[in-house]
């Protein structure tokens, strides 16, 4: 991974607000990087890349009932810009969600304004 690709990793705190789908106009704050309740890594895949302060994204989230059947996937994708301190990103994006039996749920467009959380920080979210 080039050196400039590692200046996005870490925790985020972000609110998002949708720009386009069902939820449109609606704001939601979010942790980004980690599971905020266990504190582990989210259930997706994805893969971005950085080039100077710009950067790119896409993932892929399934999320399980107990038993391991997938209830809802979604396919995320967005750009941004990172702060020249690092300690901040803005970033727009959209994704598409699908229920458990490959049916269209809905697509969202979104933009979104994160600052990084301090090694150990508590998350007020």
């Amino acid at each position: 991974m080039a050196e400039n690709n590692k200046a996005i990793e870490g925790e985020w705190q972000a609110l998002l607000t949708f720009t386009g789908g069902p939820r449109q106009g609606e704001h939601e704050r979010v942790i980004l990087g980690i599971d905020a309740e266990n504190r582990r890594l989210p259930p997706a895949i994805g893969e971005w890349t950085a080039e100077s302060d710009r950067f790119s994204y896409w993932l892929n989230a399934v999320l399980n009932e107990p038993g391991g059947r997938p209830t809802v996937i979604v396919y995320g994708h967005g750009e941004g810009t990172l702060a020249a301190d690092g300690q901040a990103f803005t970033v727009s994006g959209g994704s598409e969600v699908y229920g458990g039996n490959g049916e269209l749920l809905a697509t969202n467009l979104a933009d979104a304004c994160a600052t990084r959380l301090a090694a150990g920080a508590r998350l007020g979210v």
